[in-house]
């Protein structure tokens, strides 16, 4: 029978199968129809070698599978059976081999809505809709992506196929979707694209969401933008273009992540020559490091800066480190530290 990997396990794999800079490219399957695994060992022999432990990873000794019979979930000490009523939209798996198959990252997001919080699956969406994976072995806790995973409209797309599908076992004439697809859809909306690692992530999400959830309500930044430089510009930072961290374009104000401990002096001289460069073009610019981040008083602080360079008003009500904005920080950090290890 096929197996059929997702969730967690799903989300290693594209985490971590593909060498840095490097993006996926597999085939489109159909979705086959079941899959038991009854042992460890029987496990492994279907994977491919591709597949193997290093890669994967499972948490705790557990490898998730998706079944979609009741009659096929099996106890297991090695891997955990996630049953999947609702029918499931072409492309939701990818083939591995002739027996193996793995979860897209648009179906990844709609099971895992299912057991995340909202403030985790934001987070997830930022790194699949982004141009990193976080990856614990790697000294900065992530890798680079050439482009994302899945854009924020083919999500879009895909939770709204799902809402339209046929439950397996619902009564004729009825039709619902997956348990958890508002709360993926509610997540989505809170999504920017093209996030280049944790920390923007994180920044992003904490400026932005509204304050009922921790935020600031600022309006989204553009990530990753690209910038042409003008030509003096252009000399000032030794290169055409650049890629602005944060950009809000109208109002000329862009975040840039500078300062790192760890960085050599030519780095420094670098961000440096680009924060110039930026200046040059009047846009105004904000560095921003990691011990600023990290100091949940001082982030206020900028964060409030901030929103009045952009003509956003906060209440004085919302102004502050509040309890909302501690259980985001807590949130997304234990999020990005933990390899999104909350199952």
């Amino acid at each position: 029978m096929p197996l059929l990997i997702s969730h967690m396990t799903a989300l290693d794999f594209w985490r971590k199968a593909y060498p840095t800079y490097k993006s996926p490219c597999v085939d489109e399957c159909m979705m086959p129809r079941g899959a038991i695994i009854s042992t460890e060992e029987e496990l492994w022999s279907l994977a491919p070698a591709l597949l193997t432990p290093a890669i994967l990873r499972p948490e705790h000794g557990i490898v998730h599978v998706t079944v979609l019979n009741r009659s096929e979930r099996r106890r297991s000490n090695t891997h955990m059976c996630h049953l999947w009523q609702n029918e499931i939209p072409y492309g939701s798996f990818y083939q591995l081999a002739d027996s193996t198959f793995i979860a897209s990252p648009q179906l990844i997001f709609a099971q895992m809505s299912q057991s995340l919080n909202l403030e985790q699956l934001i987070a997830l969406g930022f790194e699949i809709c982004g141009l990193y994976s976080i990856d614990d072995d790697s000294p900065f806790g992530m890798r680079e992506r050439e482009k994302p995973l899945v854009t924020v409209q083919e999500l879009h797309d895909y939770l709204d196929e799902l809402s339209s599908l046929r439950c397996t076992n619902s009564k004729a004439g009825t039709t619902r979707g997956p348990y958890g697809i508002r709360k993926a859809k509610r997540a989505l909306s809170y999504v920017v694209e093209r996030s280049g690692s944790p920390r923007e992530t994180i920044v992003t999400m904490m400026l932005c969401l509204p304050y009922r959830l921790g935020g600031y309500g600022i309006k989204e930044p553009l990530l990753n933008h690209e910038l042409r430089l003008i030509p003096k510009a252009a000399d000032i930072a030794n290169r055409r273009n650049l890629r602005a961290d944060l950009l809000w374009k109208k109002e000329r104000f862009i975040i840039e992540f500078n300062g790192s401990p760890h960085m050599s002096e030519s780095a420094v001289l670098s961000d440096r020559a680009r924060t110039n460069a930026l200046q040059l073009m009047d846009f105004t610019v904000m560095e921003l490091t990691s011990e600023q981040l990290n100091n949940p008083a001082r982030f206020d602080a900028i964060a409030q800066h901030i929103a009045k360079a952009l003509g956003k008003y906060i209440d004085p009500a919302k102004r502050g480190v509040l309890p909302e904005r501690m259980r985001l920080r807590n949130e997304i950090f234990t999020w990005t530290q933990t390899s999104g290890r909350v199952l």
